[in-house]
């Protein structure tokens, strides 16, 4: 939620979307964007936060060419074989990830 707040204050004619598959952290950042909303009005209005699977999900929220910028935050390394299907940063996902970008933004 920190860096989705920061992005949103910091980059104010951008969308910003943080994803996250937790229900308690998506919760949490949703309360925080709501509470700075209301103590700067105006501000944090280019900011959201929703819960998914961004793994099996992400290409069905955007277009091909949609996104200037993905950041992955405290990715789970998984380190043992038997999970790294489980990797959000994999050589799998990566295509998936380009497909998304827009073609030299961002890379």
């Amino acid at each position: 939620g920190g860096l989705t707040m920061a992005l949103s204050h910091a980059l104010p004619n951008n969308t910003i979307l943080g994803l996250e598959i937790r229900a308690k952290v998506t919760e949490y950042v949703r309360l925080r964007i709501v509470a700075q909303r209301k103590e700067h009005p105006g501000q944090y209005q280019n900011c959201s936060v929703m819960r998914t699977n961004a793994m099996k999900y992400l290409p069905n929220f955007f277009p091909k060419a949609a996104l200037e910028k993905l950041f992955f935050c405290f990715p789970d390394p998984h380190f043992k074989r038997k999970n790294h299907p489980r990797r959000i940063v994999s050589e799998r996902l990566l295509s998936e990830y380009a497909f998304l970008l827009k073609p030299e933004v961002g890379r």
